[in-house]
């Protein structure tokens, strides 16, 4: 949706250039409607940068114009689209993540409501896996690693004659 904005702006802005640059009449319904929707999507960049007039008639009647106001505007639309893109795409990759973590048991995200499915959860179903109510749990901290014998004792120093 957001590239089909920006196609549209940029199509706009790419006609209404090249008609300012090959001097269209303006009394032509087609250039005429280019104009206008040029004009809309030009209200931020007007008058940015001055026209450069390229064709003056002897009444100084100005037909061509070079307008880099257009050309900065058919840039910034674009990267203001890539950004949109980007956002939005990041915005997706969270939702898909967090998804795929309720799919296989995870912790919901804290800005997610807690479905009331998954670990931890109290459940009025009975429960088919064994009873663990005989066993002892192990101490809490860090699983017992490999013992090694304590060190030796320090070697003596020979005594000192003097």
């Amino acid at each position: 949706m957001v590239y089909a904005y920006v196609v549209v702006t940029e199509v706009v802005l790419t006609l209404g250039f090249v008609l300012l640059l090959f001097g269209a009449n303006p009394d032509a319904s087609f250039v005429a409607w280019v104009y206008r929707s040029l004009d809309r999507a030009m209200e931020p960049f007007r008058g940015m940068f001055t026209p450069i007039h390229l064709n003056v008639s002897a009444n100084d009647d100005v037909r061509a114009v070079l307008d880099t106001s257009v050309l900065f505007a058919m840039i910034v639309y674009a990267f203001a689209a890539w950004a949109v893109h980007a956002v939005i795409e990041w915005l997706t990759g969270l939702i898909r993540t967090s998804e795929q973590g309720r799919q296989y048991g995870a912790e919901p995200s804290p800005w997610q409501p807690a479905t009331g499915m998954g670990p931890g959860a109290a459940s009025s179903a009975p429960s088919s896996a064994p009873s663990t109510a005989h066993t002892t749990a192990s101490p809490p901290g860090p699983a017992p690693g490999p013992t090694y014998p304590p060190p030796s004792a320090p070697p003596s120093a020979p005594p000192v004659r003097g």
